[in-house]
């Protein structure tokens, strides 16, 4: 089993390098990036992590085929290869927010991203690519320079099957992201399965990482507490489709909270992205299947039954708790989580 890292583009360069050396020293094997719309550019911050580490496998995690198009795309991370040759690797999704305020639509997502691996992979095989797709196009051109190679592409999928059976079909890896519970878990890995069926592979062919958001304290509802705008921003982001849920033990969600999720303006986020705004409000089923939250044991404990579903990788997104940096919470889950899982 293998440990990666992702971390929001919420902190300054200096500290994002910190982490990133710390991560390495403590074991870790990948660094993720996202390449989040009008936070801090996910490239400069891969870049600064790529010339600042030697081990760390790295790469966005995860940027779009709208905001960027794909051969911008494959000139970034063909340049960011150079800087760190063999540790690249590139993260790609539907890309949901942020698109609207840009007045691009998501058209078609689970098309747009087959069209972008396409595109991308004759680029970076030092192709010249014409590629007239049904969201994507691009006229007869190669990058202006001689990629050093191939870059391994996963795709991290939220809750959208079509999505998560497109990973296992295309893919070199699929992450699976917002689910924490093996009930939740493993419906996507069921259709990760269909996918590299259809291709003629085994589910055992697609490189497998789980990605979840863990906070941790020795007071298991201030860890949960934090959680909850995590959990609240997941949801939101596939509302109305929220037929996943149904997999979930009962449980109702008030008229106050759904109000909220068909919301998508930047004030109504801001306002929930403060836990003590949200926690109220987001039911505890939520908490346990789409988080990991409390103690160090029970956080432990929840990783184990996700590694146990054949996982090669658990990517950890930090939560800090009220008090807690970014690297005090990353301290705190290498030092008494991990040892636990690892034994």
């Amino acid at each position: 089993m293998e440990f990666g890292v992702l971390v929001d583009p919420v902190i300054g360069p200096s500290e994002l390098v910190d982490l990133a050396q710390q991560a390495e020293e403590w074991g870790y094997t990948y660094f993720w990036y996202p390449d989040e719309k009008f936070f801090r550019e996910c490239y400069v911050g891969l870049t600064l992590v790529a010339a600042n580490t030697t081990r760390l496998k790295l790469g966005p995690c995860v940027t779009d085929p709208y905001s960027r198009h794909p051969i911008m795309t494959a000139a970034a991370v063909a340049t960011l290869a150079e800087i760190a040759p063999g540790r690249v690797w590139l993260g790609l999704g539907a890309g949901g927010r942020g698109l609207r305020e840009m007045g691009l639509a998501q058209t078609r997502p689970s098309r747009a991203l087959r069209e972008a691996i396409e595109i991308i992979r004759g680029l970076l095989a030092g192709e010249s690519v014409s590629y007239q797709g049904e969201v994507i196009s691009l006229e007869n051109r190669p990058l202006d320079f001689v990629p050093a190679g191939p870059v391994p592409i996963f795709i991290g999928t939220g809750h959208g099957r079509h999505i998560q059976q497109l990973a296992g079909e295309i893919a070199d890896a699929a992450m699976l992201a917002n689910y924490a519970s093996p009930e939740t878990i493993r419906k996507g890995l069921s259709f990760i399965e269909q996918g590299a069926a259809k291709a003629g592979r085994q589910l055992s062919d697609v490189y497998l990482i789980s990605r979840v958001d863990v906070a941790v304290h020795p007071k298991r509802e201030e860890a949960r507490k934090v959680l909850a705008p995590k959990v609240l921003s997941a949801v939101r982001a596939s509302y109305p489709d929220l037929n996943y849920l149904d997999d979930l033990p009962p449980f109702e969600m008030s008229s106050t909270f759904l109000s909220i999720l068909s919301k998508k303006d930047y004030q109504t986020k801001s306002y929930y992205a403060v836990p003590d705004h949200s926690a109220p409000l987001v039911p505890d089923a939520l908490i346990d299947h789409l988080g990991v939250a409390g103690t160090p044991s029970e956080v432990a404990s929840r990783l184990l039954a996700i590694s146990a579903l054949g996982f090669n990788q658990i990517t950890i997104r930090a939560v800090p708790v009220r008090g807690q940096t970014m690297l005090d919470c990353l301290r705190l889950i290498s030092d008494s989580v991990l040892p636990i899982i690892k034994q």
